[in-house]
């Protein structure tokens, strides 16, 4: 059981200070976002959601006809790119500190979206495997460039009590965009990924993220306690969250079996369980659609504590504890996915495969809606953007390092279903680091609607 500390007075996880409360920069009131303003901060997600299922689904499939290296597909299908790990939070310090008439976060957007969509389109008319590689990191960079930006700037916008709402309403227009570009791809061709998914994902991409670039209003400079403040003093008080920097280390044991398993589930599911190709993709969706079916749910509980879900019999009222609960519900993710994860160790049919991916399904929705709002508990609000870069430095670390090791079993022991093992003995690991981590007393939030 994951120790809550919400109530517990005199912690505080921006650094271990005697506080009873979050400090003035946290309690701030920033306006209750209105349902415009977040769909149009949450329409881009169609677009990443379409970026991550083809990476995680349908790349991997591009690739095995031109290489057989289990390592090196697992690398090039995972959507972070190891320089990312220094890119990335130099980006998200930029991010904080820029000043411009598009804002903070939406100048990213602009660069780097199209660039990406171009290169990603071109990647397969690459002559050799060379270029196809060069062609995979150069597009998985851009886009990244304007991921984690998109990630901080949903604590720009939203109130701590409305963040996991956000959150889950961008994972299910994400939902969104994985399962129809998946499906599409899939009716695309019988065998093989053809180079027209290629320019479906990038046209998704840039047509999502403009209507966001059009649709959002960035908070002006200082009105969300985000002075421009010196390098040294920037650098000092990320050290301060302490916290924050325990987290990433449950983040990283977490990212680390997730990017074990990942690269290799359709894989895993035409090897082991003889699924076909296009099989393999529609069972990906199975995940995706649990995800997106889970996603507001676990928003609300995270935000609220409680969920009143009616029923023939009268109201229901699910109480998981005091709001906002992300820590709890996260912690539920992990041992879901945990569960998942040794089932994958035993699968040997197409209806286990299926309820694998379900609990996977309900892991990730709570993995996925509520890290982020979990994250923004830790850390003050001006410094959302280079954090969003360091948790991408966290997933820029353990993705070589975990895609290494499981394709190295994957060759040593002649099956994929060692990278489950993998996943289960991570998600312990982060599960436990997590438990330590001691959350700041949330100030009240609004009555429920």
């Amino acid at each position: 059981m994951v120790r809550d500390d919400e109530g517990a007075p005199g912690r505080d996880g921006w650094g271990g200070a005697r506080l009873e409360r979050y400090s003035p920069e946290a309690t701030e009131e920033q306006p209750r976002l209105g349902p415009r303003a977040m769909l149009a901060y949450a329409c881009a997600s169609l677009g990443t959601g379409a970026f991550y299922a083809f990476n995680n689904a349908a790349l991997p499939l591009f690739l095995r006809p031109l290489t057989g290296s289990d390592v090196l597909i697992g690398l090039l299908s995972s959507t972070r790119s190891i320089e990312g790990a220094v890119v990335q939070p130099l980006v998200g310090t930029w991010s904080d500190r820029l000043r411009s008439p598009l804002g903070r976060r939406r100048p990213f957007f602009v660069a780097a979206v199209p660039l990406a969509a171009a290169v990603l389109a071109l990647t397969p008319l690459a002559p050799s495997l060379g270029w196809t590689i060069a062609a995979i990191v150069v597009y998985s960079l851009l886009f990244n460039l304007a991921a984690d930006p998109y990630t901080a700037l949903l604590a720009d916008l939203a109130p701590l009590w409305q963040r996991g709402t956000l959150s889950s309403l961008a994972a299910l227009v994400q939902f969104v965009g994985q399962v129809g570009v998946t499906v599409a791809i899939a009716l695309l061709g019988e065998r093989g990924i053809p180079p027209a998914a290629f320019g479906l994902v990038a046209a998704t991409l840039v047509g999502s993220f403009a209507v966001t670039i059009v649709g959002v209003r960035e908070p002006p400079p200082g009105r969300d306690g985000s002075p421009r403040v010196p390098w040294r003093e920037y650098a000092a008080s990320l050290l301060a969250c302490r916290e924050a920097l325990r987290f990433f280390v449950g983040l990283f044991a977490l990212y680390f079996g997730l990017n074990a398993v990942v690269p290799f589930l359709t894989l895993y599911a035409v090897n082991e369980i003889g699924a076909s190709e296009s099989t393999a993709l529609l069972l990906f969706v199975v995940v995706v659609a649990v995800t997106g079916v889970l996603a507001v749910p676990f928003g609300r509980l995270g935000d609220r504590g409680a969920l009143v879900i009616p029923g023939s019999g009268g109201r229901w009222r699910l109480r998981v504890g005091p709001a906002p609960a992300y820590r709890r519900l996260l912690a539920f993710g992990i041992v879901v996915q945990a569960i998942a994860a040794l089932l994958g160790t035993v699968a040997t049919s197409l209806p286990q495969l299926v309820v694998l991916l379900v609990l996977a399904g309900v892991g990730n929705a709570a993995l996925t809606v509520l890290w982020w709002p979990l994250l923004t508990q830790l850390i003050p609000p001006e410094r959302s953007g280079v954090f969003a870069g360091l948790s991408a430095t966290v997933q820029s670390v353990a993705l070589p390092a975990s895609v290494v090791l499981a394709g190295f079993l994957i060759d040593y022991f002649r099956t994929y279903r060692v990278t489950f093992v993998v996943l289960a003995l991570a998600s312990l690991v982060a599960l436990a680091v997590i438990a330590t981590v001691r959350l700041p007393v949330a100030p009240p939030q609004p009555a429920a609607d």
